[in-house]
C-alpha cells in the first residue's frame, strides 16, 4: 500500500503530494496508485512512484514486470509485446524501443530483427530500408551495403541494377560508375564486360572501342592484342602517330549518360521513376547525335574551327556521324 506516509519518505514535489492525497486520502496499492494518476493525466508522476518503489525494493511483484506492460516478461516499460529490454514495443524481444515487428535492436522498426532504425524490412544494419538485410541506408532493395539503392547486393550507392560495387550504374554487377552497360569494371560504358572506359562493345580492356575482348584501343574488330600502326581517319589510312599527334578538339569527349537530381525533376518524370526518391535521381542516356551537338553548341569558336586540322578531314563523314554541318555551302 502507498501511504500518504510512505510517499512523503519519497520526497515528491508538493504538487504531486497534493494531488496523489485528493485522489487517495488513505493510500491505494502501487498499480491502483499509478493508473489513477495515469488517467488524471500524470504519467510522469506514475512513472516516479514506480522507480522509486523500485529503487527501495518494495512491491516487488509488480516492480519486476515493468512500467505500464500488457505482455510478460518485459524489462523495458510500456510495452504491449513479450520479453523486451526496451520500451514501448509492440512486438516481442525487441532491445530497442517503439518496435511494431520483433527481435530488433534498433528503434522504431516495422519489420524484424533490424540492428538498424526505422526499417519496415528485416535484418537490416542500415536505417530507413524497405527492403531486407541492407547494411547501409534507404535502400528498396536488398543485401546492399551502399545507400539509396532500388537494386540489390549492392555495394555503391544510388543504384538502379544490382550487384554494383560503383554508383550510380543503371546495368549490373559494375565495378565502375555510371554504366548503362553490365559487369563494367571502367566507368561509362555502354556495353558489357570492359575494363576500359567509353567502350560500346564488349569485354574490352582498352578504351574507346567499338569491337569486341580488344586490349588494344580504338578497335573496331575482335580479339586485337595490339593498337594497330595504320587506322581509318575519315574513311581513309593514317599513320597512327600522326593521329596520337593531331590535336583533337575539346567538343569532341562528350558524355553519353548524365546524372538528374531529384531537385531537377519534373512530377511527371517522377511519377514515371518512382525509384528517383532512393536514389536521389536519375540516371539518363542522351542519343548520340544529340550529345555530339550539345557539345560543339558549348564549345568556342577556336575550339571548333580545330576539327578541320584533323588528318584526312572530310566534313561529309563528319556530317554523318555528327549531324554538324560544316560543309561549303554553293
Amino acid at each position: 500500500m502507498i501511504t500518504p506516509r510512505l510517499l512523503r519518505s519519497f520526497n515528491p514535489c508538493k504538487e504531486g503530494y497534493r494531488r496523489f492525497i485528493g485522489l487517495f486520502p488513505e493510500g491505494a496499492a502501487l498499480d491502483i496508485a499509478i493508473s489513477g494518476l495515469c488517467n488524471d493525466g500524470h504519467d510522469g508522476w506514475g512513472k516516479w512512484l514506480f522507480d522509486k518503489c523500485r529503487e527501495n525494493n518494495l512491491f516487488q511483484e509488480i516492480t519486476s514486470k515493468g512500467y505500464r506492460n500488457t505482455g510478460y516478461r518485459n524489462t523495458g516499460h510500456w510495452n504491449t509485446g513479450d520479453w523486451n529490454t526496451g520500451s514501448r514495443n509492440t512486438g516481442d524481444r525487441n532491445t530497442g524501443h517503439w518496435n511494431t515487428g520483433s527481435r530488433n535492436t534498433g528503434d522504431r522498426n516495422t519489420g524484424d530483427r533490424n540492428t538498424g532504425d526505422r526499417n519496415t524490412g528485416h535484418w537490416n544494419t542500415g536505417h530507413w530500408n524497405t527492403g531486407d538485410w541492407n547494411t547501409g541506408d534507404w535502400n528498396t532493395g536488398h543485401w546492399n551495403t551502399g545507400d539509396w539503392n532500388t537494386g540489390s547486393r549492392n555495394t555503391g550507392d544510388r543504384n538502379t541494377g544490382d550487384w554494383n560495387t560503383g554508383s550510380r550504374n543503371t546495368g549490373d554487377r559494375n565495378t565502375g560508375d555510371r554504366n548503362t552497360g553490365h559487369w563494367n569494371t571502367g566507368h561509362w560504358n555502354t556495353g558489357h564486360w570492359n575494363t576500359g572506359h567509353w567502350n560500346t562493345g564488349d569485354w574490352n580492356t582498352g578504351d574507346w572501342n567499338t569491337g569486341d575482348w580488344n586490349t588494344g584501343d580504338r578497335n573496331t574488330g575482335f580479339f586485337n592484342t595490339v593498337t594497330p600502326d595504320v587506322i581509318l581517319v575519315f574513311n581513309k589510312e593514317c599513320p597512327m602517330d600522326k593521329w596520337k599527334k593531331a590535336y583533337k578538339p575539346d567538343f569532341l569527349f562528350f558524355d553519353l549518360t548524365y546524372w538528374v537530381e531529384e531537385s531537377e525533376m519534373t512530377n511527371e518524370e517522377k511519377t514515371l521513376d518512382p525509384g528517383y526518391h532512393y536514389r536521389g535521381g536519375q540516371l539518363r542516356k542522351k542519343d548520340y547525335k544529340t550529345a555530339f551537338k550539345e557539345s560543339w553548341d558549348n564549345a568556342d569558336q577556336e575550339d571548333r574551327e580545330k576539327i578541320k586540322n584533323l588528318p584526312n578531314f572530310d566534313p561529309q563523314i563528319f556530317f554523318e556521324i555528327s549531324g554538324i554541318d560544316l560543309r561549303e555551302k554553293d
